[in-house]
């Protein structure tokens, strides 16, 4: 009797499946909600937030935020179809007037279909009028008064340093080593899409169960929280290494979980950039002309993650631009953060549509030639006073 492995079998439908699926499949598009302004003024700083159901924290971020911004700047919120009620949150946080604030503008757009980081990133940058774009995450809490003029005045004396990351700096080869692992995305890592497919509803399986037996009094869920005490102060050599150390490891900033517990002061920061092969978003400015020039994110071979990386390596393979970490006291708790938060099965039907529709454009990304063992000569690690 011939017998069918249940792998090769699933592999002979999900092909045509898929294609259903994309052909069924709506434009991602951005609907603005929100529009008021503030003063007439022109933007130095255009801050992009891509935000996903993120009512308990997104109005403290936002307060934050605009009380350490002090260029003249605009926020655009972009809203990825959340469920919950971040849209009436954000609506009255517009509410405020501002005075003491140098706030221009602050729009807010809603897609109209779950869309993810990329294209809320690259979608937010395409109508941003500022000299530089500061991507900011929604779960991000910024306290610190004047960082984005550090950050301008760090771009403007080096004309070379085409970004700036709040958060950190690394080597590219364990951002290579995982993106070998995913199927081009943070949200799918597995060994093929069928594989994927069959982890993605077994999880929903296991979820709902988790959710009955949890109603039962039968299941308690651990807390995703870090312990934290208002007594635990990062040392200073975690975020910012000596010379010798940054050289050896090329990595400095809030890494890992550092930015969970992170209460720096801004008083203490070294007047230091801190080049090195790649950075994290969170808080990451942007020239945006370089940004331009590059021809943007990759929303084509991109949809959730790695994006930022591949952008990085473009601008010092094409145009030999270099980007740093600066030191800014920012804090969020990694399970705040978009990427965790459950999503509906819609949803999850996207991710699987968007991770087939990228699998041959991210062929051409450089990300993927490094994962398939191409060799480039990176920048070293450097670093600059400014």
């Amino acid at each position: 009797m011939k017998t069918v492995s249940i792998s090769s079998s699933l592999s002979q439908y999900s092909y045509p499946v898929l294609l259903l699926l994309c052909s069924m499949s709506k434009t991602p598009s951005s609907k603005l909600v929100l529009d008021k302004n503030f003063r007439a003024e022109i933007c130095d700083v255009s801050v992009v937030m891509p935000c996903f159901n993120q009512e308990s924290i997104i109005f403290e971020v936002l307060k934050q935020l605009t009380m350490s911004m002090k260029s003249r700047y605009e926020v655009i919120i972009i809203d990825d179809n959340s469920t919950d009620r971040t849209l009436e949150v954000l609506q009255e946080f517009c509410t405020n007037e501002f005075f003491n604030s140098n706030l221009v503008r602050l729009r807010v757009f809603s897609n109209t279909i779950s869309s993810f980081e990329t294209f809320c990133d690259y979608f937010g940058f395409s109508v941003a009028s500022g000299k530089y774009l500061l991507e900011v995450q929604a779960d991000m809490f910024i306290s610190d008064s004047g960082f984005d003029l550090r950050m301008i005045e760090a771009l403007e004396l080096h004309q070379d340093i085409f970004a700036l990351s709040g958060r950190g700096t690394h080597k590219i080869n364990e951002i290579v080593e995982t993106y070998s692992k995913s199927l081009g995305t943070d949200r799918a890592y597995s060994s093929s899409l069928t594989v994927f497919t069959l982890c993605m509803f077994s999880q929903r399986v296991i979820g709902k169960s988790r959710k009955l037996l949890s109603r039962m009094g039968l299941w308690k869920k651990k807390s995703l929280l870090a312990e934290s005490s208002e007594e635990n102060f990062i040392s200073r050599l975690d975020s910012f290494p000596t010379r010798e150390d940054f050289y050896n490891s090329g990595e400095a900033g809030l890494l890992g979980g550092l930015i969970e517990n992170a209460k720096l002061d801004p008083r203490l920061f070294p007047r230091y950039v801190y080049l090195g092969e790649t950075i994290m978003r969170g808080p990451l400015m942007i020239n945006k002309e370089v940004y331009a020039h590059l021809g943007g994110l990759k929303v084509k071979a991109f949809f959730q993650g790695f994006d930022d990386h591949e952008l990085m390596l473009n601008a010092w393979s094409l145009l030999h631009k270099r980007c740093g970490y600066i030191p800014v006291n920012v804090r969020s708790s990694l399970n705040q953060g978009t990427t965790r938060k459950p999503r509906s099965l819609n949803a999850e039907l996207r991710i699987l549509v968007l991770t087939f529709r990228i699998a041959r454009a991210r062929k051409k990304t450089i990300l993927y030639k490094l994962s398939a063992g191409l060799e480039i000569k990176l920048p070293k690690a450097e670093i600059r006073e400014y």
